[in-house]
Protein backbone atom coordinates (compact mmCIF):
# COMPACT_ATOMS: atom_id res chain seq x y z
CA UNK A 1 0.00 0.00 0.00
CA UNK A 2 1.36 3.37 -1.04
CA UNK A 3 1.85 5.97 1.72
CA UNK A 4 -0.07 9.21 1.14
CA UNK A 5 1.00 12.54 2.81
CA UNK A 6 -2.13 14.57 3.38
CA UNK A 7 -2.06 18.35 4.19
CA UNK A 8 -4.90 20.34 5.63
CA UNK A 9 -5.31 23.99 6.64
CA UNK A 10 -4.29 27.35 5.18
CA UNK A 11 -0.86 28.66 4.31
CA UNK A 12 0.59 30.58 7.32
CA UNK A 13 3.08 33.45 6.95
CA UNK A 14 5.69 33.85 9.70
CA UNK A 15 8.14 36.75 9.32
CA UNK A 16 7.45 37.05 5.59
CA UNK A 17 7.99 33.32 4.83
CA UNK A 18 5.29 30.85 3.96
CA UNK A 19 4.83 27.92 6.35
CA UNK A 20 2.31 25.13 5.83
CA UNK A 21 -0.04 24.59 8.80
CA UNK A 22 -0.50 20.90 9.10
CA UNK A 23 -3.41 19.25 10.78
CA UNK A 24 -1.43 15.98 10.82
CA UNK A 25 2.27 16.71 11.02
CA UNK A 26 4.15 13.45 11.11
CA UNK A 27 3.43 10.48 8.90
CA UNK A 28 4.43 8.06 11.57
CA UNK A 29 1.50 9.10 13.74
CA UNK A 30 -0.84 7.46 11.23
CA UNK A 31 1.19 5.11 9.07
CA UNK A 32 4.06 4.21 11.38
CA UNK A 33 6.51 5.10 8.64
CA UNK A 34 9.51 7.43 8.88
CA UNK A 35 9.09 10.81 7.10
CA UNK A 36 11.74 11.85 4.68
CA UNK A 37 13.57 14.80 6.26
CA UNK A 38 15.76 17.34 4.50
CA UNK A 39 19.13 18.45 5.71
CA UNK A 40 19.37 19.61 9.31
CA UNK A 41 20.84 22.79 10.81
CA UNK A 42 22.17 23.65 14.24
CA UNK A 43 20.33 26.15 16.44
CA UNK A 44 22.69 29.04 17.15
CA UNK A 45 22.74 32.54 18.54
CA UNK A 46 22.72 35.63 16.32
CA UNK A 47 21.82 39.31 16.22
CA UNK A 48 18.34 40.17 14.95
CA UNK A 49 16.82 43.44 13.77
CA UNK A 50 13.04 43.60 13.51
CA UNK A 51 11.75 45.95 10.79
CA UNK A 52 8.43 47.29 9.57
CA UNK A 53 8.38 47.90 5.83
CA UNK A 54 6.05 50.57 4.48
CA UNK A 55 5.76 53.32 1.87
CA UNK A 56 4.87 56.98 2.30
CA UNK A 57 4.97 60.49 0.86
CA UNK A 58 7.41 63.31 1.53
CA UNK A 59 5.62 66.40 2.86
CA UNK A 60 6.66 69.76 4.26
CA UNK A 61 6.85 69.80 8.04
CA UNK A 62 4.69 72.94 8.03
CA UNK A 63 2.16 73.93 5.38
CA UNK A 64 0.39 77.17 6.29
CA UNK A 65 -2.39 79.33 4.84
CA UNK A 66 -2.02 83.04 5.63
CA UNK A 67 -4.65 85.82 5.70
CA UNK A 68 -5.07 89.48 6.69
CA UNK A 69 -6.56 90.25 10.11
CA UNK A 70 -8.57 93.21 8.82
CA UNK A 71 -10.35 94.20 5.63
CA UNK A 72 -8.91 96.64 3.14
CA UNK A 73 -7.56 97.22 -0.32
CA UNK A 74 -4.34 95.38 -1.20
CA UNK A 75 -1.55 97.89 -1.69
CA UNK A 76 1.49 95.74 -2.47
CA UNK A 77 2.59 92.16 -3.18
CA UNK A 78 6.24 91.37 -2.53
CA UNK A 79 6.51 87.65 -3.42
CA UNK A 80 5.37 85.27 -6.13
CA UNK A 81 4.70 81.53 -6.24
CA UNK A 82 8.00 79.67 -5.93
CA UNK A 83 9.80 82.48 -4.12
CA UNK A 84 11.65 81.74 -0.89
CA UNK A 85 10.91 84.07 2.03
CA UNK A 86 12.60 84.54 5.39
CA UNK A 87 10.88 84.55 8.76
CA UNK A 88 9.35 88.01 9.36
CA UNK A 89 9.57 89.06 5.70
CA UNK A 90 6.54 90.98 4.38
CA UNK A 91 4.76 88.96 1.69
CA UNK A 92 1.85 91.31 0.97
CA UNK A 93 0.20 94.33 2.63
CA UNK A 94 -2.94 96.45 2.57
CA UNK A 95 -2.95 100.14 1.67
CA UNK A 96 -2.42 101.89 5.02
CA UNK A 97 -1.82 105.50 3.91
CA UNK A 98 -4.59 106.88 6.15
CA UNK A 99 -3.41 104.86 9.13
CA UNK A 100 0.20 105.97 8.60
CA UNK A 101 -0.91 109.60 8.67
CA UNK A 102 -2.90 108.99 11.85
CA UNK A 103 0.13 107.28 13.37
CA UNK A 104 2.34 110.31 12.74
CA UNK A 105 -0.22 112.54 14.48
CA UNK A 106 -0.52 110.14 17.42
CA UNK A 107 3.26 109.89 17.79
CA UNK A 108 3.60 113.69 17.73
CA UNK A 109 0.97 113.97 20.47
CA UNK A 110 2.76 111.33 22.54
CA UNK A 111 6.04 113.24 22.23
CA UNK A 112 4.33 116.42 23.40
CA UNK A 113 2.74 114.70 26.39
CA UNK A 114 6.06 113.20 27.40
CA UNK A 115 7.64 116.66 27.29
CA UNK A 116 4.84 118.01 29.48
CA UNK A 117 5.39 115.18 31.95
CA UNK A 118 9.11 115.87 32.07
CA UNK A 119 8.50 119.56 32.74
CA UNK A 120 6.11 118.79 35.60
CA UNK A 121 8.49 116.27 37.18
CA UNK A 122 11.42 118.72 36.99
CA UNK A 123 9.59 121.81 38.26
CA UNK A 124 10.79 123.43 41.54
CA UNK A 125 8.69 123.44 44.70
CA UNK A 126 9.59 126.84 46.16
CA UNK A 127 7.29 129.12 44.15
CA UNK A 128 7.11 132.79 45.13
CA UNK A 129 3.91 134.85 45.33
CA UNK A 130 4.48 136.23 41.86
CA UNK A 131 5.16 132.75 40.53
CA UNK A 132 1.95 131.41 42.10
CA UNK A 133 0.06 134.34 40.59
CA UNK A 134 1.46 133.54 37.17
CA UNK A 135 0.58 129.89 37.62
CA UNK A 136 -3.02 130.79 38.50
CA UNK A 137 -3.23 133.05 35.47
CA UNK A 138 -2.02 130.21 33.30
CA UNK A 139 -4.54 127.83 34.86
CA UNK A 140 -7.40 130.27 34.25
CA UNK A 141 -6.31 130.78 30.65
CA UNK A 142 -6.04 127.06 30.02
CA UNK A 143 -9.40 126.50 31.70
CA UNK A 144 -11.02 128.97 29.30
CA UNK A 145 -9.29 127.30 26.37
CA UNK A 146 -10.44 123.89 27.56
CA UNK A 147 -14.07 124.96 27.86
CA UNK A 148 -13.92 126.52 24.43
CA UNK A 149 -12.40 123.36 22.99
CA UNK A 150 -15.10 121.19 24.56
CA UNK A 151 -17.81 123.26 22.92
CA UNK A 152 -16.03 123.60 19.58
CA UNK A 153 -15.26 119.86 19.48
CA UNK A 154 -18.91 119.06 20.07
CA UNK A 155 -20.01 121.27 17.18
CA UNK A 156 -17.40 119.75 14.87
CA UNK A 157 -18.15 116.11 15.78
CA UNK A 158 -21.92 116.61 15.76
CA UNK A 159 -21.75 118.40 12.41
CA UNK A 160 -19.50 115.76 10.86
CA UNK A 161 -21.82 112.96 11.93
CA UNK A 162 -24.87 114.86 10.73
CA UNK A 163 -23.39 115.69 7.33
CA UNK A 164 -21.82 112.37 6.40
CA UNK A 165 -22.70 109.53 8.78
CA UNK A 166 -26.37 109.95 9.81
CA UNK A 167 -27.42 109.11 6.25
CA UNK A 168 -26.25 105.50 6.70
CA UNK A 169 -28.60 104.93 9.66
CA UNK A 170 -32.39 104.95 9.67
CA UNK A 171 -33.71 106.97 12.66
CA UNK A 172 -30.09 107.83 13.40
CA UNK A 173 -30.62 109.95 16.50
CA UNK A 174 -33.40 107.93 18.14
CA UNK A 175 -33.24 104.24 17.22
CA UNK A 176 -30.44 103.88 14.67
CA UNK A 177 -30.48 101.00 12.21
CA UNK A 178 -27.59 100.66 9.75
CA UNK A 179 -28.46 100.38 6.07
CA UNK A 180 -29.51 102.66 3.23
CA UNK A 181 -31.01 102.52 -0.26
CA UNK A 182 -30.45 105.25 -2.82
CA UNK A 183 -31.11 105.86 -6.52
CA UNK A 184 -28.61 107.13 -9.06
CA UNK A 185 -29.97 107.52 -12.55
CA UNK A 186 -32.12 104.48 -13.14
CA UNK A 187 -30.18 102.22 -10.78
CA UNK A 188 -31.16 101.45 -7.20
CA UNK A 189 -28.20 100.95 -4.85
CA UNK A 190 -28.04 99.64 -1.32
CA UNK A 191 -25.47 99.63 1.43
CA UNK A 192 -25.84 97.16 4.29
CA UNK A 193 -23.79 95.27 6.85
CA UNK A 194 -22.28 92.00 5.66
CA UNK A 195 -24.17 89.96 8.27
CA UNK A 196 -26.74 90.27 11.06
CA UNK A 197 -24.12 90.20 13.82
CA UNK A 198 -22.26 93.15 12.30
CA UNK A 199 -25.53 95.07 11.82
CA UNK A 200 -26.55 94.60 15.46
CA UNK A 201 -23.09 95.69 16.63
CA UNK A 202 -23.24 98.87 14.51
CA UNK A 203 -26.74 99.70 15.72
CA UNK A 204 -25.70 99.32 19.34
CA UNK A 205 -22.58 101.44 18.89
CA UNK A 206 -24.52 104.15 17.08
CA UNK A 207 -27.17 104.27 19.82
CA UNK A 208 -24.47 104.56 22.50
CA UNK A 209 -22.70 107.28 20.51
CA UNK A 210 -25.76 109.45 20.00
CA UNK A 211 -26.81 109.06 23.63
CA UNK A 212 -23.34 110.25 24.70
CA UNK A 213 -23.51 113.09 22.20
CA UNK A 214 -26.80 114.24 23.72
CA UNK A 215 -25.35 114.12 27.25
CA UNK A 216 -22.29 116.05 26.09
CA UNK A 217 -24.52 118.74 24.56
CA UNK A 218 -26.41 119.20 27.84
CA UNK A 219 -23.20 119.24 29.90
CA UNK A 220 -21.67 121.94 27.68
CA UNK A 221 -24.58 124.26 28.47
CA UNK A 222 -23.51 124.38 32.13
CA UNK A 223 -19.85 125.13 31.45
CA UNK A 224 -18.71 128.66 32.25
CA UNK A 225 -15.48 130.35 33.30
CA UNK A 226 -16.53 129.81 36.92
CA UNK A 227 -17.01 126.04 36.53
CA UNK A 228 -14.96 123.96 38.92
CA UNK A 229 -12.07 121.85 37.73
CA UNK A 230 -14.01 118.77 38.79
CA UNK A 231 -16.98 119.75 36.57
CA UNK A 232 -14.68 120.40 33.62
CA UNK A 233 -12.99 117.03 34.10
CA UNK A 234 -16.36 115.23 34.06
CA UNK A 235 -17.33 116.89 30.79
CA UNK A 236 -13.86 116.15 29.39
CA UNK A 237 -14.29 112.46 30.24
CA UNK A 238 -17.66 112.41 28.47
CA UNK A 239 -16.19 114.24 25.47
CA UNK A 240 -13.31 111.81 25.17
CA UNK A 241 -15.68 108.83 25.29
CA UNK A 242 -17.94 110.38 22.64
CA UNK A 243 -15.18 111.39 20.23
CA UNK A 244 -13.52 107.99 20.55
CA UNK A 245 -16.85 106.23 19.90
CA UNK A 246 -17.43 108.44 16.86
CA UNK A 247 -13.95 107.65 15.56
CA UNK A 248 -14.57 103.90 15.94
CA UNK A 249 -18.03 104.00 14.32
CA UNK A 250 -16.85 106.03 11.34
CA UNK A 251 -13.92 103.64 10.85
CA UNK A 252 -16.29 100.65 10.79
CA UNK A 253 -18.61 102.37 8.29
CA UNK A 254 -15.60 103.18 6.11
CA UNK A 255 -14.48 99.52 6.20
CA UNK A 256 -17.92 98.36 5.05
CA UNK A 257 -18.03 100.85 2.17
CA UNK A 258 -14.45 100.05 1.21
CA UNK A 259 -15.14 96.31 0.96
CA UNK A 260 -18.09 96.67 -1.45
CA UNK A 261 -17.33 95.07 -4.80
CA UNK A 262 -17.42 97.67 -7.56
CA UNK A 263 -18.93 96.61 -10.91
CA UNK A 264 -18.65 99.13 -13.72
CA UNK A 265 -17.66 102.79 -13.88
CA UNK A 266 -21.07 104.04 -12.71
CA UNK A 267 -20.79 101.99 -9.52
CA UNK A 268 -17.31 103.39 -9.02
CA UNK A 269 -18.61 106.97 -9.20
CA UNK A 270 -21.54 106.31 -6.86
CA UNK A 271 -19.68 104.44 -4.14
CA UNK A 272 -16.60 106.65 -4.38
CA UNK A 273 -18.75 109.65 -3.39
CA UNK A 274 -19.78 107.97 -0.17
CA UNK A 275 -16.31 106.59 0.45
CA UNK A 276 -14.80 110.06 0.10
CA UNK A 277 -17.38 111.52 2.48
CA UNK A 278 -16.67 108.94 5.17
CA UNK A 279 -12.91 109.29 4.73
CA UNK A 280 -13.30 113.04 5.23
CA UNK A 281 -15.30 112.32 8.38
CA UNK A 282 -12.50 110.11 9.67
CA UNK A 283 -9.97 112.90 9.26
CA UNK A 284 -12.26 115.50 10.86
CA UNK A 285 -13.02 113.41 13.93
CA UNK A 286 -9.40 112.33 14.28
CA UNK A 287 -8.40 115.98 14.17
CA UNK A 288 -11.01 116.81 16.83
CA UNK A 289 -9.66 114.05 19.07
CA UNK A 290 -6.10 115.30 18.63
CA UNK A 291 -6.92 118.96 19.43
CA UNK A 292 -9.04 117.87 22.39
CA UNK A 293 -6.19 115.78 23.79
CA UNK A 294 -3.75 118.65 23.43
CA UNK A 295 -6.08 121.14 25.13
CA UNK A 296 -6.89 118.72 27.92
CA UNK A 297 -3.25 117.85 28.49
CA UNK A 298 -2.28 121.52 28.67
CA UNK A 299 -5.15 122.32 31.02
CA UNK A 300 -4.51 119.41 33.39
CA UNK A 301 -0.78 120.03 33.44
CA UNK A 302 -1.39 123.61 34.59
CA UNK A 303 -3.70 122.63 37.49
CA UNK A 304 -0.63 122.22 39.59
CA UNK A 305 2.86 123.05 38.42
CA UNK A 306 4.42 120.58 40.86
CA UNK A 307 3.48 117.65 43.08
CA UNK A 308 2.10 114.15 42.72
CA UNK A 309 -1.35 115.26 41.53
CA UNK A 310 -0.04 117.00 38.42
CA UNK A 311 2.39 114.14 37.76
CA UNK A 312 -0.35 111.53 38.11
CA UNK A 313 -2.68 113.42 35.79
CA UNK A 314 0.00 113.85 33.16
CA UNK A 315 1.10 110.23 33.40
CA UNK A 316 -2.47 109.19 32.63
CA UNK A 317 -2.47 111.50 29.64
CA UNK A 318 0.80 110.00 28.41
CA UNK A 319 -0.61 106.50 28.80
CA UNK A 320 -3.68 107.46 26.80
CA UNK A 321 -1.55 108.96 24.01
CA UNK A 322 0.68 105.88 23.97
CA UNK A 323 -2.37 103.59 23.79
CA UNK A 324 -3.54 105.50 20.73
CA UNK A 325 -0.15 104.97 19.07
CA UNK A 326 -0.21 101.24 19.86
CA UNK A 327 -3.78 100.87 18.58
CA UNK A 328 -2.90 102.44 15.22
CA UNK A 329 0.28 100.38 14.95
CA UNK A 330 -1.79 97.25 15.57
CA UNK A 331 -4.21 98.20 12.79
CA UNK A 332 -1.32 98.71 10.40
CA UNK A 333 0.24 95.37 11.38
CA UNK A 334 -3.13 93.64 10.90
CA UNK A 335 -2.90 94.73 7.28
CA UNK A 336 0.41 92.95 6.72
CA UNK A 337 1.04 89.28 5.96
CA UNK A 338 4.51 88.26 7.12
CA UNK A 339 6.25 84.90 6.75
CA UNK A 340 6.05 83.14 10.15
CA UNK A 341 9.06 80.99 9.22
CA UNK A 342 11.61 80.42 6.47
CA UNK A 343 9.44 79.04 3.69
CA UNK A 344 8.56 78.81 0.01
CA UNK A 345 5.42 80.44 -1.40
CA UNK A 346 3.13 77.84 -2.99
CA UNK A 347 0.02 79.99 -3.58
CA UNK A 348 -0.47 83.73 -4.10
CA UNK A 349 -4.03 85.00 -4.60
CA UNK A 350 -3.34 88.57 -3.40
CA UNK A 351 -3.56 91.13 -6.22
CA UNK A 352 -2.86 94.85 -5.93
CA UNK A 353 -6.06 96.90 -5.94
CA UNK A 354 -8.38 94.08 -4.91
CA UNK A 355 -10.31 94.24 -1.64
CA UNK A 356 -9.30 91.60 0.92
CA UNK A 357 -11.62 90.23 3.58
CA UNK A 358 -10.30 89.42 7.05
CA UNK A 359 -9.37 85.79 7.77
CA UNK A 360 -9.68 84.76 4.09
CA UNK A 361 -6.49 82.85 3.12
CA UNK A 362 -4.67 84.48 0.22
CA UNK A 363 -1.17 83.04 0.61
CA UNK A 364 0.08 79.49 1.21
CA UNK A 365 3.63 78.54 2.20
CA UNK A 366 5.59 75.39 3.01
CA UNK A 367 8.54 75.29 5.36
CA UNK A 368 11.86 75.56 3.58
CA UNK A 369 14.28 72.62 3.70
CA UNK A 370 12.41 70.91 6.52
CA UNK A 371 10.65 67.81 5.23
CA UNK A 372 9.01 64.78 6.79
CA UNK A 373 7.43 61.52 5.61
CA UNK A 374 3.80 60.61 6.21
CA UNK A 375 3.02 56.90 6.10
CA UNK A 376 0.18 54.63 7.22
CA UNK A 377 0.81 51.25 8.84
CA UNK A 378 -1.47 48.38 9.87
CA UNK A 379 -2.71 47.71 13.38
CA UNK A 380 -0.37 44.72 13.68
CA UNK A 381 2.69 46.77 12.75
CA UNK A 382 1.89 49.98 14.62
CA UNK A 383 2.14 48.10 17.91
CA UNK A 384 5.83 47.52 17.15
CA UNK A 385 6.68 51.16 16.36
CA UNK A 386 7.69 53.78 18.90
CA UNK A 387 8.70 57.43 18.64
CA UNK A 388 12.46 57.59 18.22
CA UNK A 389 12.76 54.44 16.08
CA UNK A 390 15.28 54.88 13.28
CA UNK A 391 14.51 54.13 9.66
CA UNK A 392 16.29 53.82 6.35
CA UNK A 393 14.57 55.55 3.45
CA UNK A 394 14.87 55.07 -0.30
CA UNK A 395 13.20 57.68 -2.50
CA UNK A 396 11.88 56.39 -5.84
CA UNK A 397 13.41 59.44 -7.54
CA UNK A 398 16.96 58.34 -6.66
CA UNK A 399 16.81 54.60 -5.94
CA UNK A 400 19.00 52.51 -3.67
CA UNK A 401 22.15 54.37 -4.66
CA UNK A 402 21.16 57.38 -2.57
CA UNK A 403 19.66 56.23 0.78
CA UNK A 404 18.45 58.58 3.54
CA UNK A 405 17.84 58.13 7.25
CA UNK A 406 14.90 59.28 9.36
CA UNK A 407 13.41 58.99 12.84
CA UNK A 408 9.83 58.32 13.91
CA UNK A 409 8.54 61.54 15.53
CA UNK A 410 4.82 60.82 16.04
CA UNK A 411 2.19 58.10 15.83
CA UNK A 412 -1.49 59.01 15.58
CA UNK A 413 -3.50 57.49 18.44
CA UNK A 414 -6.64 57.34 16.31
CA UNK A 415 -7.26 54.94 13.45
CA UNK A 416 -7.67 56.21 9.89
CA UNK A 417 -10.09 54.29 7.65
CA UNK A 418 -9.20 54.22 3.95
CA UNK A 419 -11.27 52.10 1.54
CA UNK A 420 -12.63 50.20 4.53
CA UNK A 421 -9.17 49.32 5.84
CA UNK A 422 -7.92 50.68 9.15
CA UNK A 423 -4.40 52.04 9.56
CA UNK A 424 -2.45 54.49 11.71
CA UNK A 425 -0.56 57.56 10.52
CA UNK A 426 3.15 57.58 11.40
CA UNK A 427 5.32 60.66 10.80
CA UNK A 428 9.08 60.44 10.30
CA UNK A 429 11.55 63.33 10.20
CA UNK A 430 14.64 63.18 7.98
CA UNK A 431 17.82 63.03 10.06
CA UNK A 432 19.64 65.33 7.64
CA UNK A 433 17.82 67.68 5.30
CA UNK A 434 18.98 67.75 1.67
CA UNK A 435 18.27 69.78 -1.44
CA UNK A 436 17.48 66.46 -3.14
CA UNK A 437 14.38 65.98 -0.98
CA UNK A 438 11.21 67.43 -2.52
CA UNK A 439 7.64 67.53 -1.31
CA UNK A 440 5.48 64.81 -2.90
CA UNK A 441 8.23 62.22 -3.49
CA UNK A 442 7.45 58.54 -2.83
CA UNK A 443 9.49 56.99 -0.02
CA UNK A 444 10.17 53.29 0.69
CA UNK A 445 10.77 52.97 4.43
CA UNK A 446 12.33 50.31 6.65
CA UNK A 447 11.67 51.16 10.30
CA UNK A 448 13.93 49.37 12.80
CA UNK A 449 11.63 48.56 15.70
CA UNK A 450 13.83 46.24 17.79
CA UNK A 451 17.45 45.11 17.90
CA UNK A 452 18.47 42.02 19.85
CA UNK A 453 21.95 40.57 20.24
CA UNK A 454 22.94 36.96 20.93
CA UNK A 455 19.49 35.38 20.77
CA UNK A 456 18.57 31.87 19.61
CA UNK A 457 17.09 32.04 16.14
CA UNK A 458 16.02 29.69 13.37
CA UNK A 459 14.85 30.26 9.79
CA UNK A 460 11.13 30.97 9.55
CA UNK A 461 10.60 28.17 7.01
CA UNK A 462 11.59 25.55 9.62
CA UNK A 463 8.76 26.57 11.94
CA UNK A 464 5.44 24.74 11.81
CA UNK A 465 2.15 26.09 13.09
CA UNK A 466 -0.70 23.93 14.29
CA UNK A 467 -3.79 25.67 15.65
CA UNK A 468 -2.42 28.35 18.02
CA UNK A 469 0.89 26.61 18.73
CA UNK A 470 4.24 26.57 16.97
CA UNK A 471 6.63 23.62 16.59
CA UNK A 472 9.92 22.55 15.11
CA UNK A 473 11.22 19.09 14.28
CA UNK A 474 14.22 18.28 16.47
CA UNK A 475 16.78 15.48 16.10
CA UNK A 476 16.49 13.26 19.19
CA UNK A 477 20.17 12.30 18.88
CA UNK A 478 19.38 8.90 17.36
CA UNK A 479 18.52 10.07 13.91
CA UNK A 480 14.82 10.33 14.67
CA UNK A 481 12.76 13.54 14.62
CA UNK A 482 10.48 14.64 17.40
CA UNK A 483 7.97 17.49 17.37
CA UNK A 484 8.85 20.16 19.93
CA UNK A 485 6.74 23.21 20.88
CA UNK A 486 8.56 26.58 20.87
CA UNK A 487 7.79 30.17 21.85
CA UNK A 488 8.65 32.80 19.28
CA UNK A 489 10.02 36.34 19.66
CA UNK A 490 10.81 38.92 16.99
CA UNK A 491 11.29 38.23 13.31
CA UNK A 492 14.53 39.61 11.91
CA UNK A 493 14.96 41.40 8.61
CA UNK A 494 16.94 38.35 7.39
CA UNK A 495 13.91 36.06 7.84
CA UNK A 496 15.14 34.33 11.00
CA UNK A 497 12.80 34.11 14.01
CA UNK A 498 13.83 34.46 17.65
CA UNK A 499 13.22 31.38 19.86
CA UNK A 500 12.31 32.39 23.40
CA UNK A 501 11.82 28.87 24.74
CA UNK A 502 11.74 25.22 23.63
CA UNK A 503 15.21 24.94 22.10
CA UNK A 504 18.81 25.08 23.23
CA UNK A 505 21.88 26.27 21.42
CA UNK A 506 23.35 23.38 19.42
CA UNK A 507 20.03 21.56 18.91
CA UNK A 508 19.64 20.10 15.44
CA UNK A 509 16.36 20.85 13.64
CA UNK A 510 14.88 19.53 10.39
CA UNK A 511 12.36 20.66 7.86
CA UNK A 512 10.06 18.58 5.67
CA UNK A 513 10.84 17.74 2.06
CA UNK A 514 7.96 17.42 -0.30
Amino acid sequence: MKNIFKMKGPMIVIGGSVVIALTSIIFAFFYKSTPKLSDSILVKKEDLTEEVLTTGKVTASENLDLAFSRAGRIGAVYANVGDFVKKGQVITSLDSADLNASLLQAEALLDKENINLSQIQNAGTGNSFDQRTNIQTTINSNRTTMISNLKDSFVKVDGTLGSNIDQFFNNSRTSPHFGMTFVSGSTVYSLNASNAEQAIKLDYEAKDLYDSLSLWSEANKNLTSTSTDSDIEKVADLAYKTITSADNLVSEVYTIINTYQIVGSQDQVVYSTYRTAVASSQQAISSSLSSFQIARGTYEASLSSVGPIATSIQQTTVQSANAQVLAIQAQIENGIIRAPLDAQVTRMDAKVGEVASPSTPLVSIISQGNFQIDTYVSEADVAKIKAGNTASVVLDAYGNSNPFTANVVSIDPAETITNGIGSYKVVLQFTNQSDLIKSGMTANISISTQNKSGVLAVPAERILKQNDKTFVLVDDGKGNSIQKEVTLGITGSNGDVEILSGLNEGDKIFTFSK
